[in-house]
């Protein structure tokens, strides 16, 4: 899917840990989620280049903070966000925020 929007795949972890443990050199981004506090996201420092395309995808976007610390990892390498695509999502919450800001998003379903 990537190739076909002309875009990268870089995948995320949910934990510095996880991408420290791989010896690869990360960036992260820490973000509170209705449920839990104090989450990060994690990217390979090197993953994304200045002026690359990106489409962050998500399995389900509730409160829309998980895409949002996305978005901010993906601006921080100095690629550009295009979009926001989940499996499910809630149509009056997450979804409409990401749109809010600009950015298109997709849902396969709402929630």
């Amino acid at each position: 899917m990537a190739a076909r929007l002309h875009t990268c795949w870089v995948p995320a972890c949910a934990s510095r840990a996880d991408l420290e443990s791989s010896r690869a050199e990360a960036m992260s981004e820490t973000y509170d989620m209705s449920y839990a506090q104090s989450r990060a996201l994690a990217i390979q420092e090197h993953g994304i280049r200045p002026g690359d395309r990106v489409v962050a995808i998500d399995d389900v976007i509730a409160s829309g903070e998980t895409a949002f610390a996305a978005i901010k990892l993906i601006e921080r390498a100095k690629g550009l966000c295009i979009g926001v695509a989940c499996l499910a999502g809630f149509p009056n919450w997450g979804l409409r925020r990401i749109a809010g800001v600009g950015i298109p998003v997709h849902s396969i379903m709402h929630l």
